[in-house]
């Protein structure tokens, strides 16, 4: 009986945690640009809507995105309270713990170290057992960590993700590499990571719902985009820009305001972010 009313507690306070994110990766020569969304939508029995960071700067100069659950809430046996997931102060405490000038790859472990530690000490998967996060279904996405920044002058990508397995009840850990790719060019790349209905691959067909789009708002970047050629530091800004626009109209979870972040190779200064409102 005390574990079911746990159980209720558990759902009751998952009054916050945020269904999806979108994040616009674009690497030119000069620079790597990231795009997110700062809508954060209520998934407990309240709902309701507030702007959440779901990319910040790391020791000045790489980028960490949080795509899923930005932000949950889940009691605790420990204090009797509810022990609080916040991206924005979690990665701050990593930040912490990383040795000075940490490289792409040992900070994709660090961090995936660090989370393991984290959702177990939250006993993660005894509340997706209980069902408490049951609202999320059909998403297997729970929490994915989107590292950037240059290792050995290289632009990487890499993801801390988890998903949750619906049918055992548990998550699954991956560990992925989305830059460099082996089929684009190591300075140059354009993907888009969380919830889409831009297609990347129809950026070179006139006849998709994905140029027409991108053409209505940025119609000097598609034609360089879909011949692979570099951006300048503007275009590149406004390609962000534009995607995440396209994804507020179609997608309610979507929305400003938008953040873009930018980061440069060893010597040429420190990350920067920009907000914009709308």
């Amino acid at each position: 009986m005390r574990s079911n009313i746990k159980h209720l507690v558990a759902m009751l306070l998952l009054a916050s945690y945020c269904h999806a994110t979108t994040v616009v990766v674009v690497i030119t020569p000069q620079a790597i640009y990231v795009g997110a969304d700062g809508k954060h939508t209520s998934g407990g029995p309240i709902a309701h809507s507030r702007p959440i960071t779901k990319a910040v700067i790391f020791q000045k100069r790489l980028i960490v995105a949080c795509l899923g659950i930005c932000r949950m809430s889940l009691p605790s046996e420990r204090t009797n309270k509810a022990d609080v997931f916040d991206f924005t102060e979690w990665i701050g405490d990593v930040e912490k713990k990383a040795p000075a000038n940490v490289s792409v790859s040992d900070l994709t472990s660090l961090l995936e170290r660090e989370s393991s530690v984290t959702f177990n000490d939250f006993k993660v998967e005894d509340f997706i057992g209980a069902g408490a996060f049951d609202g999320q279904r059909p998403q297997k996405n729970f929490v994915d960590f989107v590292v950037l920044g240059y290792d050995a002058g290289v632009p990487t990508v890499n993801r801390v993700k988890y998903e949750i397995d619906w049918s055992k009840r548990r998550l699954i850990l991956r560990i992925l590499n989305d830059h460099p790719r082996p089929d684009t060019g190591r300075d140059f790349d354009f993907f888009i990571l969380g919830e889409s209905v831009t297609l990347v691959n129809d950026v070179k067909n006139r006849e998709s719902n994905t140029y027409k789009e991108l053409v209505a708002l940025v119609p000097n970047v598609v034609p360089k985009l879909a011949a692979m050629q570099p951006l300048s530091h503007d275009e590149a800004t406004s390609l962000c820009l534009a995607v995440l626009k396209i994804q507020t109209k179609h997608l309610k979870n979507i929305g400003p305001p938008y953040s873009i972040t930018i980061t440069v190779p060893l010597g040429a200064g420190e990350a920067t972010q920009v907000i914009f409102p709308k």
